[in-house]
């Protein structure tokens, strides 16, 4: 925005844009902290019962642990692309007639950490998964990432699972 005097002459000129980048820049040159690392929390129990009824095969339990409104994905799926409850129900209930001793064990311990930027939780759990196809009795095994981000009421809001699809080639 410029500011003319009687003569026409350029008095002041004003700029407006978004300070977001400069912030970035600015602020990068400093080592900051962005929350908490919890090795215990609720949330942590909330993701460990929602493995445990995925290996009994209790979607009514799992269903719990997740708003109505939960996201899902995985790192199969397009970038970006995630489904909703109702359709990772349906991929569970063909997973269950696919697989028998569906069991997962856990590795290490999983992170609950808090972003006080985002005022935003999220747990990180590692997992060894296996089971036996129903169709040829063959095993697999397959190292397995969850990320699951809660809302303020300790529900799941999106979760998304992070292995290698040629485990089951």
């Amino acid at each position: 925005m410029y500011s003319f005097n009687k003569a026409g002459k350029i008095t002041s000129l004003s700029l407006y844009f978004a300070t977001d980048q400069f912030d970035a820049i600015s602020s990068s040159g400093t080592t900051q902290e962005n929350g908490k690392v919890y090795i215990n929390h609720p949330f942590i129990l909330t993701v460990r019962k929602g493995v445990n009824a995925y290996c009994t095969e209790n979607l009514a339990a799992m269903n719990e642990n997740y708003y109505t409104d939960a996201t899902f994905g995985n790192s199969t799926m397009a970038w970006g692309k995630t489904i909703d409850l109702a359709e990772r129900k349906k991929q569970l209930e063909k997973e269950f007639a696919k697989y028998d001793n569906i069991k997962m064990r856990q590795v290490g311990y999983p992170d609950c950490i808090y972003y006080a930027k985002d005022d935003s939780y999220t747990v990180y759990s590692w997992w060894i998964w296996s089971g036996t196809s129903k169709a040829n009795g063959k095993k697999f095994e397959c190292p397995l990432m969850l990320s699951d981000s809660f809302d303020k009421d300790g529900k799941i809001v999106s979760e998304f699972e992070s292995y290698s699809s040629n485990h089951f080639e």
